[in-house]
């Protein structure tokens, strides 16, 4: 890292993408977490993303639908 600042900063970028992948983990994916077990009700998860563009006609606009 000291070698590559020593350039102030000029790398080519297959270097910066090799030393941010093998150092800092960049582009592997993410270990799921594990949720524990638990008595029915007890528990509640919750997923949000757009469900799709709606268009309000009589107003001429449109939004995202959010769910």
């Amino acid at each position: 890292m000291h070698t590559l600042l020593g350039r102030r900063g000029v790398v080519v970028y297959r270097t910066l993408h090799r030393y941010a992948t093998t150092e800092l983990g960049f582009g592997q994916r993410r270990a799921t977490v594990p949720v524990a077990d638990c008595e029915p009700g007890s528990e509640l998860q919750v997923d949000f993303g757009r469900l799709g563009l709606l268009t309000d006609i009589e107003m001429a606009a449109g939004g995202w639908c959010m769910g």
